[in-house]
């Protein structure tokens, strides 16, 4: 499981936070006309979560990585056709936005896009849930011989580019889970290995934009809650996508030292991780 660093989180912050000082964002191919590739109509827009889509078509946001990645889907039968960026910028147009090419086989969907000129592709191989609202899988960075640079499991949210340019952030959140971003965990002595996790191994816990992200599964801040009984961060149970993700985690804390945590996974496996290196202050 690769582990992304405090660094990279602090730039992705960095550049959506200046991305939503735009009023439009223009991502895409300069030939590809005038009309920015990227802006959703409103029928992309989805706020309510009872709303089932009947296939990939919209718009969709990555977390958590780097650079907070932004696609707009087409699908027609099996294929897939868009554009995507590696930020939801008009900066990105000049650098990391390209075509996007893919295919879906059933729930299962494979899109890549190249970064502009830098001959690098970004490209995801994902499981969309059952309502289609939620994908969830590998991501890569590419070289130009194809060769991953960049190898992790990520989720991706629906969103629309009518009103905001990006996936909405969740401020509330970000205080209570900054003091737990780079924290340690290994699993504990009494679970059994399983779904990736050994013992002896180290797992780290990131947070970006009250969102949870790192080795114990991807959620972002719609998906999270403050369990008001103990305090507790209480993650999903999310819509099932890749198996190998966990559904939910829950944070178990005293006040804002994180004392353990729990990932439970789609087959109803759970896991039990101790604190060994907790965030740095």
């Amino acid at each position: 499981m690769l582990v992304r660093t405090e660094l990279w989180l602090g730039r992705c912050r960095f550049l959506v936070a200046a991305t939503f000082g735009l009023s439009l964002v223009h991502c895409g191919d300069g030939e590809m006309g005038s009309t920015d590739p990227l802006l959703a109509d409103d029928s992309s827009v989805v706020e309510d979560k009872s709303v089932r889509a009947l296939d990939l078509t919209g718009n969709w946001g990555m977390f958590l990585f780097e650079d907070p990645v932004a696609v707009r889907i087409h699908q027609e039968g099996d294929v897939l056709t868009g554009v995507g960026c590696c930020i939801p910028d008009a900066a990105a147009e000049q650098y990391c936005c390209g075509p996007i090419t893919g295919n879906v086989a059933g729930d299962r969907a494979t899109f890549s896009f190249p970064l502009g000129r830098l001959g690098d592709r970004y490209r995801a191989e994902v499981i969309a849930s059952d309502d289609f609202m939620r994908l969830g899988g590998s991501f890569f960075r590419d070289d130009a011989s194809d060769t991953p640079l960049v190898s992790m499991k990520t989720a991706w949210l629906r969103y629309g580019f009518d009103q905001e340019t990006w996936l909405t952030i969740h401020p509330d959140l970000e205080s209570e889970l900054r003091s737990l971003s780079g924290s340690v965990l290994r699993l504990n002595e009494a679970s059994e290995s399983g779904d990736g996790y050994a013992h002896g191994e180290g797992y780290q816990l990131l947070t970006a934009f009250g969102s949870v992200g790192g080795d114990l599964g991807a959620f972002w801040g719609s998906e999270l809650r403050v369990r008001e009984s103990d305090g507790a961060i209480v993650a999903g149970p999310v819509p099932v996508t890749d198996p190998t993700l966990p559904q939910a985690l829950v944070l178990l804390r005293d006040g804002t030292r994180l004392l353990e945590a729990e990932v439970t996974m789609a087959s109803g496996a759970s896991y039990r991780f101790d604190v060994v290196s907790p965030a740095e202050p």
